[in-house]
């Protein structure tokens, strides 16, 4: 069992491993910058990452408070998920195939 959450660099270098490892499922790019001065990552998942704007979407934003931290851990699962079983389940499958996910992590 986990006993503390990642860190933002940790997350960020987490995220960054997984589009080196899954670069034409997972797509990293950033679309602000918060108060602080922190990147705000998009993170783009589809089978074909190319030609994932142009695919149905749908939108996870995983941390909207700062103090709640479990949205933020979610997020960066389901990711993991995904990379490693969108080859095995075939909903998911089917959804990587047809449609696109956006995660704010």
């Amino acid at each position: 069992m986990k006993n503390q959450y990642k860190s933002y660099q940790e997350s960020l270098e987490y995220l960054q491993m997984m589009q080196l490892q899954y670069p034409n499922l997972i797509r990293l790019q950033k679309i602000g910058t918060t108060y602080e001065g922190r990147d705000i990552m998009l993170v783009t998942i589809s089978k074909d990452v190319e030609s994932a704007d142009s695919k149905p979407a749908m939108l996870y934003t995983g941390t909207i408070h700062a103090r709640e931290w479990i949205g933020h851990e979610l997020a960066l699962k389901f990711i993991e998920y995904a990379a490693l079983n969108g080859d095995v389940d075939p909903i998911l499958e089917k959804s990587l195939n047809e449609s696109t996910l956006y995660m704010v992590p």
